[in-house]
């Protein structure tokens, strides 16, 4: 049986197909690593593999069965139909199917795709050519102007991402971002970076820290260090402390450019 070219790709491993549209479960498992104990005769021997078998073939939406092998000759190996390459994706590991999935979408989606229209109507006259070079000057000038005004908080922004100091802690963050302590800690709070938790320090009569939301933590912007020290009594405490980094600094930078009275010579603050 002879196979036809495909233009699947998968960890830079071109999926064969046979003449029937099945796929080759070795090429398959050369995309995932190659690992002995992911052979597809190992996953074709599972009881689940087999089950699966059985109700494809039992299927009338298939008009060929679910699975083949060719033995000897140029296209020799196994060729199993969609269905079993997403079991034996999964069967391999979670992120292995995600990545056969995202690329099988993708080739569906291909021949589906429409001609992107272009963004401006194709001049008919000369006038009317004229016209548009004319305003497609004027908006690459404009545009060219608000990056020029943008710059320095670019560059600001940028030297946040790229420099290697540690995390900064709430009050060194405010100063870096020149903006007035208790107006950062209280735009965190309002605008729901942070919280505290209820109820007042007695002992020292004041709020309690800020602590930063999960969702913050998790896309980089804070951290809460938290580390446990021992008190006169000898009962260990939280004396953690919220810290902004690198990411968070330049993600801030943008949010509260309003509150900010940064003045250019201020940038030397980012190095402090």
């Amino acid at each position: 049986m002879s196979c036809q070219p495909s233009s699947i790709q998968v960890a830079g491993v071109v999926i064969t197909q046979d003449a029937h549209g099945r796929y080759s479960l070795n090429d398959l498992h050369r995309a995932a690593g190659a690992e002995l104990r992911h052979q597809p005769s190992n996953f074709l021997r599972l009881d689940a593999t087999r089950e699966m078998v059985a109700a494809l073939t039992r299927s009338s939406d298939l008009r060929n069965g679910p699975v083949e092998s060719i033995r000897g000759g140029p296209n020799q190996g196994t060729y199993v139909c969609e269905d079993l390459v997403y079991d034996y994706a999964m069967w391999v590991s979670a992120e292995f199917r995600v990545k056969v999935i995202q690329v099988f979408k993708t080739h569906q989606r291909g021949s589906s795709l429409a001609p992107v229209a272009p963004a401006f109507a194709v001049p008919k006259t000369l006038p009317e050519a004229l016209r548009l070079a004319a305003d497609l000057a004027e908006q690459v000038e404009a545009q060219q102007a608000q990056l020029v005004a943008q710059k320095p908080d670019v560059d600001l922004a940028r030297r946040y991402l790229d420099s290697e100091g540690r995390d900064r802690c709430l009050l060194d963050a405010a100063t870096a971002l020149c903006i007035p302590p208790n107006t950062f800690y209280a735009a965190l709070e309002s605008e729901g970076f942070c919280y505290r938790r209820p109820g007042l320090n007695r002992k020292k009569k004041k709020k309690n820290r800020l602590l930063p939301h999960a969702e913050f933590v998790t896309k980089g912007y804070l951290v809460n260090r938290a580390r446990l020290a021992k008190g006169a009594k000898g009962v260990e405490r939280d004396v953690g402390q919220t810290m902004v980094t690198r990411a968070g600094m330049a993600f801030f930078h943008h949010r509260f450019a309003h509150l900010s009275t940064r003045q250019p010579e201020q940038l030397a603050l980012l190095d402090a």
